[in-house]
């Protein structure tokens, strides 16, 4: 250390070695302002740092920023150029596709121009078949509502079927309902009233009738034949008479016998215990309300079965027919046979009478109202209609 050092430093050192100096109440006012007067020195220089650190920060920010903006663009930049690339190829591909939907559209064009002439060509030949006499939409109706009403006129007079007649009526007036032309109004009222009067008649199942005669027929094998019978009291009556009237005779004869010849006394005794014997115990005599039919061999039984079937056929097709006379007489002359030849008291036997005699109250051919009223109102229509056209052809 030089000599010029260290009395510098002596001299500090002796500064410092100084005595205490006392402070006066002005000293320590002096100092307290000059402690203040530092105070603010201090914070200024705060203020300054914390500005120059707030500068770095938005300078750091500043320069992340353009740094990340600068990468995304480069990025984009690439991106795009990737994408020209696609362009120009995609170009490449849609410019005969161009071509060809151009192509294409003028030949559509021409399609169009000839499909418009197509229906221009068909425009007019339309017009030229309405001016030619023919049948049109109308006509066809008016066919099919007439084939109907024909159909319903055969189904009353060759089936008497009402119900299936006021069907076709009902079609008839579905079809009507479609013609447009002066006059149908009055076509529909009449076709409404006869299906309304046909409508009414009682509807009888011919179907069921003929299912349940076939029912009939497999039951005749079930049937139990008739065997003969008589009451127990009304036959111990007759014994009862006949006894007496016969004691009556044998006490006459005896008393002329007794009378004639004494000496035959013993031989009457024994003939007139023979008598008693025979007439008691050998030979009664019944009566009977009604005559005995004599039962039927085994042969004869199934040509009754046989009859039965036949006649009960009949009476399928006589109801099938609509023939009320006839299928009745039928079950009439099964009912008999029946009656005649069978076990009256048997279940099935009853079951049996009782349904013939069921369907024999039926009237299968009941009076059906006729359908002039629809076929007068048809003629008038259709007359109406030709007339019609006529004037319109002119």
């Amino acid at each position: 250390m030089s000599s010029d050092e260290l009395q510098q430093l002596e001299k500090n050192g002796a500064v410092k070695q100084e005595a205490p100096v006392a402070k006066t109440p002005e000293t320590i006012d002096g100092s307290n302002n000059q402690i203040q007067s530092q105070q603010p020195q201090k914070t200024g220089s705060l203020g300054v740092v914390m500005l120059g650190l707030a500068v770095f920060v938005l300078a750091l920010s500043a320069g992340l920023s353009a740094f990340f903006f600068w990468d995304s663009l480069n990025e984009l930049r690439s991106k795009q150029a990737v994408i020209a690339s696609d362009l120009e190829s995609n170009s490449e591909r849609i410019t005969p596709l161009v071509t060809a939907l151009q192509r294409y559209d003028g030949e559509f064009s021409t399609i169009k121009n000839a499909v418009a002439d197509l229906d221009k060509q068909s425009e007019s030949m339309l017009k030229k078949i309405q001016t030619i006499d023919g049948p049109s939409k109308n006509d066809w109706l008016i066919a099919e509502v007439e084939h109907y009403v024909k159909l319903a006129q055969q189904r009353i007079e060759l089936t008497h079927d009402g119900k299936g007649a006021a069907r076709l009526l009902g079609h008839a007036i579905e079809v009507a309902g479609h013609i447009d032309a002066p006059g149908v109004v009055s076509l529909r009222e009449a076709l409404l009233t006869d299906q309304h009067s046909l409508a009414q008649i009682t509807d009888i199942d011919i179907e069921k009738i003929y299912l349940d005669l076939s029912v009939m027929m497999h039951s005749l094998g079930k049937l139990k034949e008739r065997t003969p019978s008589w009451s127990v009291a009304s036959s111990e009556t007759n014994s009862a008479q006949d006894g007496l009237q016969l004691a009556a005779v044998t006490a006459v004869e005896e008393q002329q016998l007794v009378e004639s010849d004494a000496q035959a006394v013993d031989w009457t005794a024994a003939w007139q215990q023979w008598r008693d014997f025979f007439a008691d115990n050998l030979v009664r005599v019944r009566k009977v309300d009604q005559p005995v039919q004599p039962l039927l061999e085994p042969s004869q039984h199934e040509y009754l079965q046989q009859n039965l079937r036949l006649v009960l056929s009949q009476a399928q097709l006589a109801a099938m027919r609509g023939e009320g006379a006839n299928f009745k007489l039928a079950l009439d002359q099964a009912r008999e046979w029946i009656g005649t030849y069978y076990d009256p008291d048997d279940a099935v036997t009853r079951d049996l009478l009782s349904r013939m005699q069921q369907y024999g109250q039926l009237n299968l051919d009941p009076s059906l109202p006729d359908i002039k009223g629809s076929l007068l109102a048809f003629a008038t229509f259709r007359d109406q209609w030709n007339a019609f056209k006529r004037e319109g052809a002119k």
